[in-house]
């Protein structure tokens, strides 16, 4: 469980409101942009400061914080509603240093009409240098998604890889119904709900274990030696000689035994294919005023594969993040 002292709350306060130089995470920024409303006059220019706490930070298939809960506190500059630049800093719990790992992220969004978007970005995790055993190596990924406005079900669809030697790839389909109350608060509040249901693709490399029966088959060979003599002599006459003989003859032989033994074996093979990993059901409720949002999500992440090595993260997860446009 966290463990929330005055000493996290006062410095996250002050993260929250001071520091204009922490940026809003990528993985913070799907969320602002999924919340913000929409119907209140943009200008050319934004910056949305931002804090929030989770129980599991669960992203692409894995678990970055390790199944522990985390902290975050970010800022995000927006231009002309389009240019994203953000970054953040995330806080696990028991772990040093203080900060455990970073997110930078670049992204570019683009509304065609009332159902067809499309943005592109690039994003960098970056973990503290003592931490890459316990936690994950630093990486780079980027992704091109896709908006499509059905009226009843909002879809969006995501392509992204790893950037690295042996480059992975990933495909997201998200599906939303996004709805909110009338507006309260004299026009300046309504309550917002956008349950979703997101799939996620990726390579999964199965192994086949083949058993089967090896005959072994053994001969020995035993050598059995006997030996045969014959003797003969005759005695002399009385004429003061002799004559003696004798004869002697040996020989052996050899057999040989064979058995024939089974012995269970297997095969190990291994097959790469790219398949569903990660069901994930999520409702998210935001609070809305004006410039300020407040949302809670609950959400139920379902592995579609087995590993006893590398585990995938199943369960409820809750998110509780707040953020505002200061301009």
């Amino acid at each position: 469980m966290y463990k929330v002292t005055l000493k996290s709350i006062l410095f996250f306060t002050l993260l929250y409101l001071l520091f204009p130089y922490k940026v809003l995470s990528a993985y913070a920024e799907t969320e602002l942009r999924d919340t913000v409303n929409t119907d209140v006059k943009e200008s050319k220019h934004s910056l949305y400061p931002l804090a929030g706490f989770g129980s599991n930070m669960v992203y692409l298939g894995s678990t970055i914080s390790h199944n522990q809960p985390f902290m975050y506190s970010g800022l995000a500059y927006g231009f002309n509603n389009e240019f994203f630049l953000s970054a953040s800093s995330f806080h696990l719990s028991g772990v040093k240093p203080f900060f455990a790992f970073h997110n930078f992220s670049l992204s570019y969004n683009h509304v065609f009409n009332s159902w067809l978007d499309m943005s592109f970005g690039a994003y960098r995790y970056q973990v503290d240098k003592t931490l890459t055993d316990s936690l994950f190596n630093s990486f780079f990924y980027s992704d091109i998604v896709i908006g499509i406005d059905w009226k009843l079900l909002y879809s969006k669809l995501s392509f992204g890889g790893f950037l690295m030697k042996d480059p992975q790839t990933y495909f997201q389909i998200k599906n939303s119904r996004y709805f909110k109350t009338p507006d309260f608060f004299n026009g300046k509040a309504f309550i917002s709900f956008d349950p979703y249901v997101n799939l996620l693709f990726g390579n999964l490399i199965t192994t086949k274990i083949t058993n089967g029966v090896s005959t072994i088959t053994t001969t020995q060979q035993y050598n059995n030696p006997w030996n045969s003599g014959d003797k003969t002599g005759n005695s002399s006459t009385g004429h003061g000689t002799g004559y003696s003989g004798g004869y002697g003859a040996g020989s052996g032989s050899s057999t040989s035994a064979t058995t024939t033994t089974s012995v269970p074996t297997y095969s190990v093979s291994y097959k790469e294919e790219f398949n569903i990993m990660q069901v994930e059901l999520g409702l998210p409720v935001a609070f809305n005023l004006n410039s300020i949002t407040i949302e809670a999500e609950a959400a139920y992440v379902l592995p579609t594969y087995k590993s006893l090595e590398y585990p995938g993260p199943e369960g409820f997860i809750f998110l509780l993040s707040g953020f505002f446009r200061i301009f």
